[in-house]
């Protein structure tokens, strides 16, 4: 399920770690940081980015090729998620503790909002996915994290990265009509 990867490029599935992402405009709180998430910005959108900028010189041309934003998903430990603690170093807030049927209905992927990946990596947590929070960040943001830190990544195999685009996107296309918004 993992691979080790050397790369400085942000692929698919690739697991990022401890990246900051804009939050707020109030200066105190612009910026929270995640232990763990996936990028699932498409491959081919992330190649196309990188050919132009290795082989264009100057900002004018096709530039219908140059992406701005890498949509990632923030990848909760576990043992967190299952705790309610998951947002709790961001946000300050903890939620109810998640039950042992829950639990098992999320395990298995049979809650299409979350995905569970079961790490075959002793060096990387089971982690979980939950498809009402992602985010994007500068796409030269995280090219200068993953330049700066030159180690070796872990990226999702092409199953398990397929795996979770497809869930994220039918998540994201569900139809949903809810009762109309209360004020805040």
């Amino acid at each position: 399920m993992w691979e080790k990867v050397s790369t400085s490029v942000p692929l698919t599935g690739l697991l990022l770690e401890n990246i900051k992402v804009f939050d707020s405009a109030e200066e105190d709180k612009q910026f929270v940081s995640y232990p763990y998430s996936i990028v699932v910005s498409q491959v081919c959108d992330v190649a196309q980015h990188c050919e132009y900028i290795r082989t264009s010189p100057d900002k004018n041309g096709a530039l219908r090729q140059i992406i701005f934003q890498l949509i990632h998903l923030p990848a909760f430990e576990a043992a967190h998620f299952k705790n309610g603690t998951h947002f709790e170093a961001q946000y300050g807030y903890t939620f109810e503790k998640i039950g042992s049927d829950d639990m098992k209905r999320i395990k298995s992927n049979q809650d299409r909002r979350y995905h569970y990946i079961l790490s075959d990596d002793p060096k990387i947590p089971d982690l979980v996915l939950d498809f009402k929070h992602f985010f994007s960040s500068p796409v030269k943001e995280i090219f200068d994290c993953l330049v700066e830190k030159e180690e070796l990544r872990y990226k999702l195999d092409h199953f398990h990265y397929t795996q979770v685009i497809d869930r994220f996107s039918h998540f994201l296309q569900r139809v949903a009509t809810p009762e109309k918004p209360k004020e805040v």
